[in-house]
C-alpha cells in the first residue's frame, strides 16, 4: 500500500515505512496512492477541496483514497487503521 504523508508527519512515516507500507511525501506526490495521510483539523468542505487536488496531482485515479486525520491518533493506531481501513470497529 502506498501511503502519502502530510508534512510534519515524518515519525508516522518512518513508522509506515518499517511496518511495510510504501511512504511517500504528499507535497511531492506524483503518483497513484491508497492513502493520505494529515494532521490538520479540516472541515468538510476542506477535505472536499484536498480531494479535487489530489484528483488533479494523480493521473488516472480510478480508485477512491483513504484519508487519515493523524490528531491524536499514535503511530501504530494508525497503521491499524490503514489495515482495517475502517476507523473503528462497526460493533
Amino acid at each position: 500500500m502506498t501511503v502519502a504523508i502530510e508534512q510534519g508527519l515524518e515519525q508516522v512515516g518512518d513508522f509506515l515505512q518499517c511496518a511495510g507500507y510504501r511512504v511517500v511525501s504528499l507535497t511531492d506526490m506524483d503518483e497513484m496512492v491508497d492513502a493520505v495521510v494529515y494532521r490538520q483539523t479540516l472541515p468538510d468542505s476542506a477535505l472536499f477541496e484536498m480531494d479535487a487536488w489530489l484528483s488533479e496531482r494523480v493521473r488516472n485515479r480510478f480508485h477512491g483514497i483513504f484519508m487519515v486525520n493523524a490528531g491524536d491518533k499514535t503511530p501504530e493506531q494508525i497503521d491499524i487503521i490503514l489495515r482495517s481501513r475502517v476507523y473503528s470497529p462497526l460493533f
